[in-house]
């Protein structure tokens, strides 16, 4: 994976990253081909590395250790492993759908998401 400077999420980046263990987790089960690399932080303990181990093993990537790194891009101190994938743009499937149009609070993705699974939606498209 090239990338001159790690910063914080850019729209124009042709790569992204999941801030944790469980996104990373899912994000390695779902587009395995996309992950580029695994980050994690001196702190993640032996338990949680075991729940990810596995599926980085399949994706034939070693993890680094950056706590640096991981504390620029995640503004929680809890956060312990980033995935970072190359951004992919799939076709929307059969299903209830959402369509959101450039999202002003990315933080608010999470609960979208969560109401979504709720309400059998299957499918989030975000536009620029």
């Amino acid at each position: 994976m090239k990338m001159k400077k790690y910063k914080r999420y850019n729209k124009k980046s042709e790569y992204s990253y999941a801030l944790g263990i469980y996104p990373t987790i899912e994000l390695l089960r779902a587009k395995r081909k996309a992950v580029a690399k695994i980050v994690t932080h001196s702190k993640l303990n032996k338990d949680a590395l075991k729940l990810v181990s596995a599926h980085i093993k399949e994706c034939h990537i070693t993890p680094k250790c950056d706590d640096q790194l991981i504390s620029k891009l995640s503004p929680k101190e809890n956060c312990y492993i980033v995935g970072f994938f190359k951004k992919y743009y799939p076709a929307l499937g059969k299903g209830n759908h959402a369509v959101l149009v450039n999202p002003r609070n990315p933080g608010n993705l999470g609960t979208i998401m969560r109401c979504m699974l709720a309400f059998d939606f299957t499918n989030l498209a975000i536009v620029r």
